[in-house]
């Protein structure tokens, strides 16, 4: 992903960021046709389960004039989420093929760097020696997993915990200040903020998440704290599939989830940037 992006730095861009909803979750060639060829797209969801300033802060330094930037973050992760700004040893998986990424980062601010560094050191010496292209053959020239997912029996749910957590995004916590500023820096480089959501599975929920209604919860913090210039350009509900569309976890989509997720981010992202050339930005 960190190569087409770069590779394609001086062109126009259509860069989508998350966890691995997006890499399981979109299908870039659909975007691609739907826009005329007018952007590169980049499908830059990897792995959740990691510190998201660090990769924001990679994709940022590749961003110019022009570009449409749409962060999709998982509604239960607080990396995504910027919750929690710490490492993991994935953080330096996603370097294995290019360290000099690491000096792209600000990571003044990355809680346990070393600890994470040291571990993920520790793991690499128990590998069996192979080759990096050993394991990425399942993903495809544009970032997406593009290996067979049939649907799912309807109704399919998986282990996740929880579905939304507003808890990470309400009154009191620093994640849309964070969030409002690394979508500052990215506006920064001429490009442009839209918020989608990651896909949920309906059939997810617990009792007490689906009684409180928790993706309403959480879409109001989002819209109340995230700045005007970043506009959340989808309905959550649109978002909210049932369990067939599921592959293997509750944000992994199947072939057919991906299509459809991906066709209403499309429609969604046609919407937004018609209300931006009818108000004369960018």
């Amino acid at each position: 992903g960190m190569d087409r992006l770069i590779l394609n730095a001086d062109k126009k861009k259509m860069v989508f960021f998350a966890g691995c909803s997006f890499s399981y979750g979109l299908d870039s060639p659909m975007v691609e046709y739907a826009f005329g060829g007018e952007y590169v797209v980049c499908n830059m969801g990897i792995t959740g389960g990691t510190n998201a300033t660090f990769q924001l802060d990679c994709i940022t330094r590749y961003l110019g004039e022009g570009d449409v930037f749409i962060h999709a973050p998982e509604e239960m992760n607080p990396h995504q989420l910027l919750h929690t700004t710490s490492a993991t040893t994935r953080m330096f998986q996603m370097v294995e093929s290019n360290y000099d990424l690491l000096a792209l980062a600000d990571l003044s601010g990355v809680e346990g760097f070393w600890d994470a560094f040291a571990e993920s050191n520790a793991l690499r010496d128990e590998l069996t020696p192979g080759e990096y292209t050993d394991r990425n053959s399942h993903y495809n020239e544009y970032g997406d997993i593009d290996t067979l997912r049939p649907d799912s029996p309807p109704g399919s749910r998986f282990e996740t915990k929880s579905v939304f957590r507003p808890d990470y995004v309400g009154p009191g916590t620093a994640s849309l200040a964070r969030l409002n500023e690394y979508y500052g820096r990215i506006e920064d480089k001429g490009a442009r903020v839209f918020f989608s959501y990651a896909p949920a599975n309906a059939s997810a929920f617990s009792a007490a998440e689906y009684a409180s209604r928790s993706w309403e919860t959480f879409d109001a913090f989002i819209r109340g704290g995230l700045d005007a210039r970043f506009p959340v350009i989808s309905a959550v509900e649109d978002y909210i599939l049932d369990g067939q569309y599921f592959f293997d976890t509750d944000y992994h989509l199947t072939v057919h989830g991906a299509q459809l997720r991906t066709q209403r981010l499309i429609d969604d992202i046609r919407v937004a940037l018609a209300k931006e050339r009818e108000g004369g930005q960018h």
